[in-house]
């Protein structure tokens, strides 16, 4: 069950926004939309408001003339908007092949190539409009130049186009910008934990659990859970007079007949298990979404670290990047509180029981997978150290510190297999011996 009027940040409003920024055609669409009407109105003005265009007398175009400039505009901007779309293809493939396919999701999220192949599509959209709408005794003057300005700003637009487009395609470029999107989710992590409808621990839900029966709801689709509207959960819960364990986040994938939640409704109280509706507030989609799973774009920036450390390429400067973007997204949260597992209705009582990310889970999915591609390539060993340190002097949370001496010593032990001179291991093991120093209170 949804919300009559869901605030900005809701999961439905989020998940409708990220469909938007990740279809090509919205901008484009809506941009020939716009330039249909600036057509109108252009013809409008050339027929009624002659008087106000006397400030233009320079400009003295036949019909004739006129439909021929709008109709070499209209060749010329379908090719080079044809040039655009072409370029992005290649963009695309390129992206695809060196840096794997989950990143292309980062390419499509990229308004401003949108907004360039658009505005050329636009520029021969209001040109046609023009042309078509044309009449014997019409003396354009005010549409000729809109035309001529859209052309010249698509043109422009193009220009700027290329010059994205190859930077864009540099790991480093694409590297940052993955990594200012977790920042971005972590922030949000110690948003949601600064709300006061979240606690820690289940002790307190479990007690208003007892007595109650247990009633399994399981999916009716497959796919990847994108989002959890958990607020509207908690809602519908409150209604019903029941409580629940949601068994899935988003990030998971969910097969037919998976079980969703197990509902706890009180004995006095029937339930329709058909008209439930909290599993419809459980989206599922065919892939995964950035938009409440930040293990995904963790995701996105280890593939470009296992890439960049095969044996074919083997491009340790690459990995040692990824390795500093994710250090900071994790300095976000390494000294910050997390969400809660138990959900609180308005009323202030216990009713959702959810699967948290903890420091230590966000951890492991940074560290692990590093620490596997990393073989016995000791500049990534030594930017790994580095990294755990920076994030040990950051907190002094005893827990937190105990995690990344975990971490630290999954490394060590790794790399203590590898049969390296003791001069290159020295530097390393000095790395480790601040990690255990910095990680004392633990």
């Amino acid at each position: 069950m949804s919300q009559a009027t869901p605030p900005l940040d809701s999961p439905p409003i989020k998940y409708r926004w990220h469909w938007i920024r990740t279809s090509i055609w919205v901008v484009p669409i809506g941009l020939c939309v716009a330039a249909i009407g600036l057509a109108v109105t252009a013809l409008q003005v050339d027929r009624h408001c002659q008087a106000c265009l006397l400030i233009l007398p320079t400009l003295q175009i036949e019909l004739d003339a006129a439909r021929g400039l709008l109709g070499v505009l209209i060749t010329s901007v379908l090719s080079v908007g044809g040039v655009s779309f072409s370029v992005t293809m290649v963009a695309l493939t390129l992206t695809s092949g060196q840096y794997g396919p989950k990143v292309l999701r980062h390419f499509l999220e990229d308004s401003r190539s949108k907004l360039s192949l658009g505005l050329f599509f636009a520029t021969a959209v209001y040109a046609l409009v023009i042309s078509v709408a044309l009449h014997d005794g019409d003396h354009p003057r005010f549409s000729v130049i809109i035309a001529l300005l859209l052309a010249l700003a698509a043109l422009i637009e193009f220009i700027a186009f290329i010059h994205r487009t190859a930077s864009d395609l540099q790991a480093d470029q694409l590297i940052q910008r993955l990594g200012t999107q977790l920042r971005q989710d972590m922030r949000r992590l110690c948003e949601v934990a600064e709300q006061a409808n979240r606690l820690h621990g289940s002790a307190q839900w479990r007690r208003r659990a007892r007595d109650r029966i247990p009633i399994v709801i399981r999916s009716g689709y497959e796919g990847y859970v994108q989002t959890t509207d958990i607020p509207a959960i908690a809602e519908q819960l409150a209604t019903l007079e029941a409580m629940a364990i949601l068994r899935v986040r988003p990030g998971d994938f969910v097969v037919r007949g998976a079980e969703l939640f197990t509902l706890f409704k009180a004995r006095n109280f029937d339930i329709d298990e058909g008209k439930l509706g909290i599993e419809e507030a459980i989206r599922l989609g065919p892939v995964r979404t950035p938009i409440q799973d930040p293990n995904f774009p963790i995701t996105q920036i280890q593939q470009i670290a296992a890439r960049a450390l095969s044996t074919g390429i083997n491009d340790p400067g690459t990995a040692i990047t990824c390795i500093d973007w994710l250090t900071l997204a994790l300095a976000e949260i390494v000294d910050a509180a997390l969400p809660g597992s138990t959900v609180l209705d308005k009323e202030g009582k216990c009713r959702l029981l959810v699967t948290t990310l903890d420091f230590a889970a966000v951890a492991d999915a940074v560290y692990s997978p590093l620490r596997q591609f990393s073989g016995s390539n000791l500049q990534v060993y030594q930017r790994l150290f580095d990294s755990l340190n920076r994030l040990a002097m950051c907190t002094d949370r005893p827990e937190r510190l105990l995690t990344l001496r975990t971490q630290g010593e999954r490394l060590w032990e790794q790399m203590e297999r590898q049969d390296y001179p003791e001069h290159d291991r020295a530097p390393v093991r000095r790395r480790f011996k601040k990690l255990v120093r910095l990680t004392q209170a633990s």
